[in-house]
């Protein structure tokens, strides 16, 4: 009986010992962070989340006008940025607006510098102010041209840094039209902001 007793014992002892090793290998080891490499980061789903733009859109003050504008143009500059290499007259672009609220496209292209400078205030939206150019032949990319309103200061173009003529419309191609279709509603956005209109005003 003893002796029985004693194996059941040291059953138990066995039986305890590895359920305790078991345990300790299945326990997560504590971070340490002088020899174990960072985690990494957490993704999402760009198709279910709200992007960037909206993001850093939705943080900026009502009376940051400026901050506004430079957003909205955001799509535009991404866009150029596609195009570049598949449209033909389309370089190295720069999409930028100033502290006078001027838009300022400049385009290097073949050895030249071109920029148009106009208010953005200045852009004609409603009375067929915007019009989409559509890839249909001769032309291969679709356009988008934006009149000025009559008696407002018109396009100004410069080549190379030097004054050059004005326009009375701006115009540029992009690659295809999705690119168009992002770019049309963010362009009117930027016009709502610069008249004080609600941003998604019709």
């Amino acid at each position: 009986m003893k002796k029985l007793f004693l194996l059941l014992v040291f059953a138990s002892f066995l039986y305890a010992c590895k359920n305790e090793t078991a345990n300790e290998t299945n326990s997560p080891t504590p971070a340490n962070p002088s020899n174990t490499a960072p985690s990494a980061p957490i993704t999402s789903d760009p198709a279910t989340s709200p992007s960037l733009e909206s993001m850093r859109s939705s943080a900026l003050q009502e009376s940051d006008t400026l901050g506004r504008l430079r957003q909205s143009f955001i799509a535009l500059q991404e866009e150029f940025n596609k195009s570049k290499g598949i449209v033909p007259d389309v370089g190295d672009v720069t999409v930028s607006v100033d502290e006078k609220l001027n838009l300022r496209i400049e385009n290097k292209l073949n050895g030249h510098t071109y920029l148009s400078v106009v208010k953005v205030a200045d852009l004609q939206r409603r009375n067929n102010g915007i019009l989409l150019l559509p890839d249909f032949h001769p032309r291969k990319h679709p356009g988008l041209k934006i009149k000025v309103k009559e008696g407002r200061p018109k396009v100004q173009l410069f080549i190379d840094g030097k004054f050059d003529k004005e326009m009375e419309y701006i115009e540029f191609s992009l690659k295809d039209r999705p690119s168009m279709e992002r770019v049309v509603p963010a362009i009117v956005q930027a016009m709502n902001i610069s008249n004080g209109m609600p941003e998604r005003s019709n």
